[in-house]
């Protein structure tokens, strides 16, 4: 059994590159913002994430939210939105059963009131770390709180609530990370992990494709050269991080992992290399 799985990009968000990869060079790039649509045979359309969305341009009209625009200027027209380009695929929103969330930064939920019918899955960790922040407090988080929708917590459970897994092959595969792994479909299509250091409570998921594996790193690392060479970002962007250190040690298990696992496709979401999904 396996997921149909296609990958999106919904914009651009504008940055130094070196920021982001210490052996980049010293200029201005855009950096996708991305989400993927898991097909799963039995339980349907799934989401990873949703990138910007209309609501975006909405919450950061107004500070102090309006400085998260302004240090990262986005790039988006509405018809990029998750939600609209799924409408084009003939996929309508109220068709979506479930989004997993990787973490709870403005450029990953930004679409997720385009769902109505979707509940939501994301770590214990993650959501408790944003859980009522407001104000400069949730900007430091790079989280707006009115990105999610109003009943949001009614259609919302926790990763560390499924079942670990007990399928010894795909322990094998990420014993790199020392953590625990959930089968989120019981059946080993997608699990989840823990990818901590960029934000509280970050998860991975590592996704049975047709013909190959799929490793989606969310922000594990902003490129796949940083994961090629485990190449750190430069010491500003502590200031954006969750715990540096964490960080550091979930980029060099994602750089083992790549040395280790060289036929499973590894895709950071906003790295400008990925191919072959869209």
């Amino acid at each position: 059994m396996y997921v149909k799985l296609k990958m999106y990009t919904t914009g651009s968000c504008g940055q130094l590159e070196k920021l982001t990869n210490r052996t980049k060079p010293l200029h201005h790039v855009q950096f996708p913002a991305r989400f993927f649509h898991l097909e799963h045979p039995t339980e349907g359309h799934i989401l990873v994430d949703t990138g910007y969305a209309t609501h975006f341009r909405t919450a950061t009209s107004r500070f102090p939210y309006k400085l998260y625009a302004i240090l990262t200027p986005i790039h988006f027209s509405d018809e990029q939105s998750a939600a609209s380009q799924l409408q084009r695929r003939g996929i309508q929103p109220s068709e979506i059963r479930k989004i997993l969330i990787t973490h709870f930064h403005a450029d990953h939920i930004a679409g997720l009131k385009d769902f109505p019918n979707a509940t939501f899955l994301c770590s214990r960790r993650g959501y408790e770390s944003v859980r009522g922040q407001s104000g400069l407090l949730a900007l430091k988080k790079a989280f707006i709180p009115s990105l999610l929708p109003d009943d949001f917590e009614s259609r919302l459970s926790f990763i560390e609530d499924y079942a670990v897994s007990q399928d010894s092959s795909i322990g094998q595969q990420l014993a790199v990370f020392e953590t625990e792994i959930y089968d989120i479909f019981h059946d080993g299509t997608v699990v989840a992990f823990d990818l901590s250091g960029h934000a509280e409570g970050q998860m991975g998921f590592l996704c049975r494709a047709e013909q190959r594996q799929v490793l989606l790193a969310a922000d594990g690392a902003w490129d796949s050269a940083a994961i090629r060479d485990n190449s750190p970002p430069m010491r500003v962007t502590s200031l954006i991080l969750s715990d540096r250190s964490e960080y550091l040690e979930t980029l060099h298990k994602l750089h083992q992992f790549h040395i280790t696992q060289p036929t499973v496709q590894l895709i950071p979401f906003h790295c400008r290399e990925v191919e072959g999904l869209e």
